[in-house]
């Protein structure tokens, strides 16, 4: 009697020292969780193959036939209904999924002639035979009304999730589970609902499927231990983030095509917990939240390691906490992004600002080819490649690439709608395909500005709009500046006007401070004698007939700038940079070349001084707050300069036109731009 006593007696302390245990666990993964997502997160590269999907029953010689998926940024809705059904080694699932819901829909059809629809199968990286399967599933039914995004790793459901909306078609939009865990046939009680919403005039709606027992028809069978884990997160979810909604992770939610725009394309949490991200978003854009009680049955086989999900959820919710008054992108995300690569949680997202770790190809347009390439005979031999794409007799746009030296990209194809722009690339003398490679002879700005009026007659067009970054934003300034009368528009990015003190900003004593580290690589190949003026000390190196010492000097003068380019920089930057000798030694030389001869302009601040010339051309200047290469200062005093621009800041993003935020300005600003008067040109 007295043991049992004794033991009654020890039971408090007993849950005290548990409750104790529990709590440090959770505070342990909230320090610690920046870190270990610090180690998984990288710059996402562009896969152009997630920006279409296979038609199986159309074969080319590469194989199965590719269409380009729509865009929920570029396009307006075209279909009733999109559903998005993320999927990760779902093979045993998949298909009695599909079969349900494509069966219910058809009968939709046949009820009502104007109802069209598609399903988004978006393979997470899976390992076992889900593409297989929903491919086979496809060649049954039509490909347009089932479509593949295939992921080339696995990012989590949110992520997911978030790449099958942004490329949906739809007026409504619903994502649901694979497994099949909510019918179907729920969706008419959360449509209901929308329409309800948008009869009374509102526009930005979500409707949750709910398990919370909000009416008698609910039912959830769910296991115990989830019901314990998935109840004290409802209550922390609740108390921190999202007090109106009972069921935050009910995978069943229907959104209208505004509320998506708004929530998915600043969405930065992409394994589980999504939804209070995208809820919480919602309810800082003032968006209307409705929540319907919907079936849901919990399927075996559960993708949810319960513990480990309820536990990770926690670090986010708690760092939104300490800040919840404060904008998401006035957060010190500079001290955050060093030590956890920008580790995003709910906050505050503005309107006019946008930055996610994910690839800027959300942002950006499909991937296109030229229609016509050539080369342009200048002086002293020099051959430049030029190619042209999309529309030939669309509005002309000039993509004026960055370096010096550093030649045009693909990627540089994506910024603007083919449909709609006439998109002309030229690699500069001694760069990219343009002959001779790293020709520094008759190769300063005033060449440059005269090859690009040389190809603007060779390719009969009358007026163009401009589009450059960093380099890029010089030579289109300088340009603009000697022939006004041919620029419709200028669209600059990361500000550079080579300025002493920006040179030296980043080439001697600033940017140092804040990548010490890359630093010592960088000044390492140089004699400590040398160090006072290291553009200088490069020049030499660069210039001298023994690859021994030029080489090295290409290498680390290339691999600071890259390493140095994006506010999270890419793990594997510096091995890219070593890896491609040749592209180094032509980009170092003949940027070095530029920045030793001060640009060839007649002042140091002669850009700045001269844009009066230019204040009646309509301009956007797009600026990373944490640019480093191409420090905010320059584009600010630009802004003073030339105060008619549209000066927009990004609040999360460096150097790099592929961040995110920095491609979603950029599309904006051609956006703007696409029915501006002279818009036309033809051949």
């Amino acid at each position: 009697m007295t043991t049992t006593l004794e033991m009654l007696a020890l039971l408090p302390y007993a849950m005290f020292v548990v409750t104790a245990i529990v709590t440090s666990i959770y505070i342990l993964l909230w320090v610690i969780s920046p870190i270990i997502e610090s180690k998984r997160l990288k710059e996402a590269p562009i896969v152009l193959q997630e920006q279409s999907y296979e038609d199986p029953n159309q074969t080319t010689a590469e194989g199965n036939a590719r269409i380009s998926f729509g865009s929920i940024l570029h396009e307006k809705a075209s279909l009733s209904l999109s559903i998005i059904v993320p999927a990760y080694n779902e093979e045993s699932r998949i298909t009695e999924t599909l079969e349900d819901t494509i069966t219910y829909l058809e009968k939709r059809k046949q009820q009502s002639t104007g109802f069209t629809y598609e399903i988004i199968v978006v393979d997470d990286g899976s390992q076992d035979r889900t593409v297989s399967v929903v491919l086979a599933f496809v060649k049954k039914h039509t490909v347009r009304r089932i479509k593949l995004l295939r992921l080339k790793q696995n990012h989590g459901k949110g992520g997911a999730v978030r790449k099958g909306v942004l490329r949906s078609l739809g007026e409504k939009i619903l994502f649901t589970d694979a497994d099949n865990a909510t019918h179907i046939r729920e969706l008419v009680k959360l449509e209901a609902i929308m329409d309800e919403e948008h009869l009374d005039g509102k526009d930005g709606v979500i409707v949750c499927g709910s398990r919370a027992h909000l009416e008698k028809q609910a039912i959830a069978k769910r296991h115990p231990l989830r019901n314990i884990l998935m109840n004290g997160f409802h209550f922390l979810v609740s108390t921190l983030c999202v007090k109106e909604i009972r069921d935050t992770q009910c995978g069943f939610k229907l959104l209208d095509r505004t509320a998506a725009k708004l929530v998915f394309i600043p969405m930065h949490i992409e394994r589980w917990g999504f939804d209070v991200e995208i809820l919480y978003i919602a309810i800082r854009h003032h968006l209307t939240i409705k929540e319907v009680a919907v079936v849901w049955r919990e399927v075996p086989g559960s993708k949810l390691n319960v513990a480990t999900a309820s536990l990770s959820m926690l670090p986010p919710i708690g760092l939104r906490f300490p800040t919840a008054g404060a904008h998401a992108k006035a957060r010190v995300l500079l001290p955050i992004a060093a030590l956890s690569c920008a580790l995003m949680s709910m906050r505050q997202i503005p309107e006019s600002e946008s930055a996610h770790n994910e690839c800027a190809e959300d942002n950006m347009y499909p991937a296109i080819e030229p229609y016509n390439t050539g080369y342009l005979s200048v002086s002293e031999g020099h051959q430049l490649y030029y190619e042209e794409c999309g529309n030939p007799h669309g509005k002309p746009v000039l993509i004026v690439h960055g370096g010096p030296g550093s030649g045009c990209r693909e990627s540089m194809r994506c910024y603007h709608d083919p449909q709609i722009y006439r998109i002309i690339l030229l690699d500069q003398r001694g760069s990219g395909r343009s002959k001779p490679r790293g020709s520094l002879l008759q190769n300063t700005t005033w060449h440059l500005v005269d090859d690009m009026e040389k190809l603007r007659q060779h390719l009969r067009v009358d007026r163009w709009q401009v589009f450059g970054g960093s380099w890029g934003s010089t030579l289109s300034l300088t340009y603009a500046i000697t022939h006004p009368s041919r620029v419709t528009e200028l669209i600059l990015r990361g500000i550079f006007t080579l300025r002493k003190k920006e040179i030296d900003f980043f080439y001697q004593n600033g940017a140092n401070f804040l990548f010490p580290d890359r630093w010592e690589a960088f000044v390492n190949v140089i004699p400590i004698e040398e160090r006072d003026d290291l553009v200088l000390a490069y020049h030499k190196r660069l210039n001298s007939s023994d690859p021994n010492q030029r080489m090295p000097a290409a290498l680390a003068w290339t691999t600071w700038e890259k390493t140095t380019s994006n506010l999270c920089p890419a793990k594997n930057a510096e091995e890219k940079s070593m890896s491609d000798s040749e592209f180094a030694e032509t980009f170092a030389r003949i940027e070095n070349h530029y920045f030793i001869n001060k640009g060839f302009f007649s002042s140091d601040t002669y850009l700045i001084d001269n844009v009066t010339k230019i204040r009646h051309i309509p301009t956007v200047i797009v600026q990373g707050r944490y640019d480093v290469v191409c420090p905010m200062q320059t584009a600010w005093d630009l802004h003073k300069a030339f105060p008619e621009a549209e000066f927009r800041v990004v609040q999360t993003a460096g150097h790099s036109a592929l961040e995110p935020g920095i491609a979603e300005e950029l599309v904006r600003a051609t956006k703007k731009f696409e029915s501006s008067s002279n818009s036309r040109s033809g051949h």
